[in-house]
């Protein structure tokens, strides 16, 4: 499992942001995390969309915060970005495995996912500023 890009310039604008208690704009934040202005328009959109973020337009506007870092997992922006993580295939139940109800290897996969989803929802963005 390898986090996308555009995964990790979330979670670089959320920490960014879960550290300044007056938010930012968007030039500074491009700026100081180092993600190209069109990729981080799109995804405040996504973070904004979600619940996870505010802007505002204008002269006094910017980006800040719209829950508490304590409040979001570093699993909620994985899978608000990327889906929900996925070792296998054979884990979301569409494949057409002859071996799929007796699968070894199914099983120990369901099992690291299922600590990844845990370890990854322990870890909040408060935690990472």
């Amino acid at each position: 499992m390898k986090l996308t890009r555009t995964t990790d310039f979330a979670i670089r604008v959320l920490t960014h942001l879960a550290r300044e208690e007056d938010g930012s704009t968007m030039p500074v934040l491009s700026e100081t995390l180092a993600v190209p202005y069109n990729n981080l328009t799109k995804m405040v959109q996504v973070l904004s969309k979600a619940g996870l973020i505010s802007t505002k337009k204008g002269k006094f506007g910017g980006v800040q915060l719209l829950r508490e870092a304590e409040q979001i997992s570093l699993k909620d922006v994985v899978e608000l970005i990327d889906g929900p993580t996925m070792l296998s295939e054979c884990l979301n139940g569409k494949t057409g495995c002859s071996f799929d109800h007796d699968c070894k290897i199914k099983q120990a996969l369901s099992h690291l996912q299922t600590q990844i989803n845990g370890l990854m929802d322990n870890v909040t963005i408060a935690q990472l500023k």
